[in-house]
């Protein structure tokens, strides 16, 4: 089960992060954090990824912050209150329907 969890977050983080050409200036940190994940290094990786917010990213890539810290809370460190909050961040930064879809399900699924 927690391969199969592992797969579904490191998938899921490659499509969203290969759909944004994000600056260089993040790309040595985004590489870095996803070599972390594949480790099963989740906490340092939450560390790195709260790291990236205080730079003040695109909000393009604060988005997709936000929902892979959602990931990595419920999938593997079982913090589902933060899970919460970061999809909801996502809901009420964002006017894509994909996203406020797919954010209001994975809350639905944490309730």
């Amino acid at each position: 089960m927690k391969i199969v969890r592992l797969t579904r977050l490191v998938l899921t983080l490659s499509i969203w992060l290969s759909a944004y050409d994000f600056s260089s200036q993040f790309n040595q940190d985004i590489l870095e954090i996803q070599n972390l994940i594949k480790s099963h290094n989740y906490s340092l990786a939450v560390e790195k990824y709260e790291a990236i917010l205080l730079k003040k990213p695109p909000k393009n890539l604060v988005l997709k912050i936000h929902f892979e810290l959602s990931e990595i809370y419920l999938l593997n460190l079982n913090n589902t209150k933060r899970a919460k909050k970061n999809f909801e961040k996502i809901t009420k930064m964002t006017d894509d329907p994909s996203m406020q879809v797919t954010a209001t399900e994975k809350l639905s699924e944490i309730n």
